[in-house]
C-alpha cells in the first residue's frame, strides 16, 4: 500500500461516460466499485469550459475516472451518483504513481 492509497478507505461506485443514447440523453456504463477518499467540500475550480464553479465534493479515487462520468459514495445507483465536472492529477515525487483529484 502506498502513501497515495493508504487513506482511500471509502467505497464508491464509478459509472464511466458512454456518450449519448439514441434519444440524445447522456448514458453511462456499468458501475465499477472503487476505493477513494471523499470530502464534502466547497472548492472553487474551473470546469471544462473554463468557467469558475464551486464543487459540492472533492474525491481522490484509486482508479482513473473521466470527466462526464458519475461517482457515488457507497453503493450508489447511477441516478444517485454525482457528475464529475473536472479532473486533475499530480505525479508522485518519483513519478511512479499518479494522484487523481475529481471535482463534483
Amino acid at each position: 500500500m502506498t502513501i497515495y492509497t493508504r487513506n482511500m478507505n471509502q467505497d464508491a461506485i464509478y459509472y464511466p461516460p458512454l456518450g449519448q443514447d439514441g434519444f440524445g440523453d447522456l448514458s453511462w456504463g456499468p458501475g465499477v466499485a472503487i476505493k477513494c477518499r471523499w470530502q464534502d467540500k466547497a472548492e472553487l475550480f474551473r470546469d471544462t469550459q473554463a468557467r469558475e464553479v464551486v464543487s459540492s465534493s472533492v474525491v481522490y479515487p484509486a482508479y482513473d475516472c473521466r470527466v462526464g462520468g458519475k461517482i457515488g459514495l457507497g453503493a450508489a445507483t447511477v441516478d444517485e451518483a454525482i457528475e464529475i465536472r473536472q479532473r486533475g492529477s499530480s505525479p508522485s515525487l518519483k513519478a511512479g504513481q499518479e494522484l487523481i483529484k475529481l471535482w463534483l
